[in-house]
């Protein structure tokens, strides 16, 4: 998968963060304090830019969840005359992380556009 990486470069350093995991991971609070002190050292590009990989995030993950889902009722289809009944579909693990990290990933485009109204 391709990583999208958000930098922030500032007088004594550089900051770096992988888009998917970061904000797909950390709480709310640590995202809002990423994002005040990105909106001290960034340019408006760079912000729209990192708008634009939370949004990219968000949709390759509901793209594997999408083909995940296909999957499970190919199985289901394949499963059922052999069982006699409908079998219920059954969401792993992997995919419930997916589901999270889409929620993760929408609320830190809602802090973001609080904190930077674009």
């Amino acid at each position: 998968m391709n990583n999208k990486i958000f930098s922030i470069k500032y007088p004594s350093g550089e900051m770096r963060v992988n888009v998917g995991e970061f904000f797909g991971s950390q709480e709310q609070r640590k995202i809002k304090k990423l994002f005040q002190f990105a909106a001290y050292y960034c340019f408006l590009e760079q912000r729209m830019g990192l708008l634009d990989d939370l949004k990219w995030e968000i949709r390759k993950r509901k793209e594997i969840l999408d083909s995940c889902q296909v999957l499970e009722q190919q199985k289901i289809a394949i499963l059922t005359p052999f069982f006699g009944h409908k079998l219920l579909p059954n969401v792993s693990g992997p995919e419930k992380e997916l589901k999270r990290q889409i929620t993760r990933l929408e609320k830190s485009i809602a802090t973001l556009e609080e904190v930077w109204p674009v």
